[in-house]
């Protein structure tokens, strides 16, 4: 499951928001990209799309691996408030 395969999933979960998220979803998930640039991309992304919880588990990740422990947790807290039951979310907040 390499960057392609997320990148497809922002792309789907990107479309259902609005048109200009599917750049945002590149920026967000190119590993060249600079980790500033992907962390404002995730944001955007988010609030484009507040309802999408696979973005908030994405952004959880990618703070998680760059040891942002207490700014993943809030990010994390907030996409269990719009999806409680999101077994990915409860994993990375473990």
């Amino acid at each position: 499951m390499g960057v392609p395969f997320f990148v497809a999933l922002f792309l789907q979960a990107a479309g259902s928001c609005t048109s200009s998220a599917s750049d945002l979803a590149r920026l967000a998930t190119g590993p060249s990209t600079p980790m500033a640039d992907r962390r404002q991309a995730y944001e955007q992304l988010i609030q484009n799309c507040p309802n999408e919880p696979r973005l908030y588990v994405e952004y959880a990740s990618l703070l998680i691996a760059a040891r942002s422990y207490s700014p993943a947790l809030g990010w994390i807290a907030k996409g269990l408030a719009i999806a409680p039951g999101n077994n990915d979310l409860r994993l990375k907040q473990a």
